[in-house]
């Protein structure tokens, strides 16, 4: 059965080159009282994916080519929720949203000249 939490908050941290491991970047989801509900690992190409789910909590590991995209979904889209299953399966995922609803388009505040 799957469980889910909705993300109130997240904190993102990006790795030097310099470290001798192959996490990139990592964003941690909190919830509405800023506990620990999950993490997001992003690894740099090539690395072999662990397991989705640790002791610790949910850990969703992905391709370091896909940060941009989950960075975007959870600026851009309310509410986010992490989700997990009880076979390793880990994911951040919206509530379901009407077709064409898209992104509305900010007012001018002055005419264009």
């Amino acid at each position: 059965m799957a469980t889910s939490k909705e993300i109130k908050t997240y904190q993102v941290r990006i790795t030097s080159g310099e470290q001798s491991n192959s996490v990139r970047a990592s964003i941690l989801l909190l919830d509405a009282k800023k506990f620990t509900i999950g993490n997001l690992v992003f690894l740099e190409p090539g690395t072999p994916f662990p397991a989705n789910y640790s002791s610790s909590g949910p850990v969703a590991y992905y391709p370091m080519t896909v940060y941009a995209n989950v960075l975007d979904l959870l600026r851009n889209e309310s509410p986010v929720y992490i989700e997990t299953d009880n076979q390793d399966g880990a994911w951040i995922a919206t509530s379901p949203e009407p077709i064409g609803d898209g992104d509305k388009v900010p007012t001018r505040l002055f005419p264009l000249a």
